[in-house]
């Protein structure tokens, strides 16, 4: 059973600096051009290996003085953030957000031990967040 919307089967989410990006912003507007529910899956990489973040974002936690793995790390997740935010914008600016259900779940919090980049105790534990701005209307 394929999920169709919009006349597409899926959609391909990527960050908003990477070229593809407006790819998810186009479907939401497709999609409620034609007065369509969506579904759409925000699964970037991100802040998974490999840790590439843009530089302004990298040489602001490199300037903390911390390590090179964790400033990448810290930089990941604040790009991350980034394109959760101007998604939930998009949503917003659209008018959309009362009727839009927002689940957020990670699957990890990477806390790193500083002297070698690699998981630290109590790393894995990360709880699901739900929001939705309206009530039920059935």
């Amino acid at each position: 059973m394929s999920l169709e919307t919009c006349g597409r089967e899926w959609v391909l989410v990527t960050p908003r600096s990477d070229s593809s990006s407006a790819t998810a912003f186009d479907f939401i507007d497709d999609c409620q051009k034609e007065g369509t529910p969506f579904f759409l899956w925000y699964a970037p990489f991100l802040p998974h290996r490999p840790h590439n973040p843009p530089k302004r974002l990298l040489e602001k936690y490199q300037a903390e003085g911390v390590s090179d793995s964790i400033a990448r790390y810290h930089a990941m997740c604040e790009w991350f953030d980034e394109t959760c935010g101007e998604l939930l914008a998009h949503v917003e600016e659209r008018g959309l957000s009362e009727d839009t259900l927002v689940v957020f779940v990670v699957d990890n919090g990477w806390i790193q031990r500083a002297d070698n980049g690699r998981y630290a105790p109590r790393s894995k534990r990360s709880p699901p967040l739900v929001s939705r701005s309206s009530p039920s209307k059935t």
